[in-house]
């Protein structure tokens, strides 16, 4: 199970921030990124069903710019099989802007593992807006 602590690996920073939202930092985007990410993911899909709440992330690529798009897919393929029963994900990513044209399709391919998960991404200036939508419906009281 995931704490509140900071977890540092070789590529990424995780922290569970207060409201609930987990932040992930990655310095690199090797293929060694993306295995953590995953790994990461794991726990927090661990013991969960589609009835629990909404996993909020947000995703820092600011620093590491994007892995491969084929290897996120098949990682994201593996994490569907192993999890088929995860509860609903939101993801705001934060990425710089020379990496917009890849956007539609990350988000599009998220969307594939259940309809309603939500991805949005945000420039790097724009964290505490991604923090904001990430808990907008929190504040209403929706899962």
């Amino acid at each position: 199970m995931l704490d509140t602590s900071v977890e540092r690996t070789r590529c990424c920073t995780y922290t569970l921030l207060p409201n609930g939202v987990h932040r992930l930092r990655f310095s690199n985007a090797s293929p060694e990124a993306v295995d953590e990410l995953f790994m990461v993911l794991g726990k927090m899909f661990y013991g969960k069903t589609q009835r629990d709440p909404r996993i909020r992330i947000l995703l820092d690529t600011s620093v590491s710019g994007l892995p491969s798009l084929g290897r996120l897919m098949n990682g994201a393929r593996g994490m569907a099989l192993r999890f088929p029963n995860r509860p609903e994900i939101q993801i705001a990513l934060i990425i710089h802007r020379n990496f917009r044209a890849v956007i539609p399709t990350l988000e599009a391919f998220i969307s594939l593992f259940r309809s309603t998960n939500r991805v949005r991404s945000f420039d790097v200036e724009d964290e505490t807006a991604a923090l904001a939508w990430l808990t907008e419906d929190m504040k209403r009281g929706a899962k």
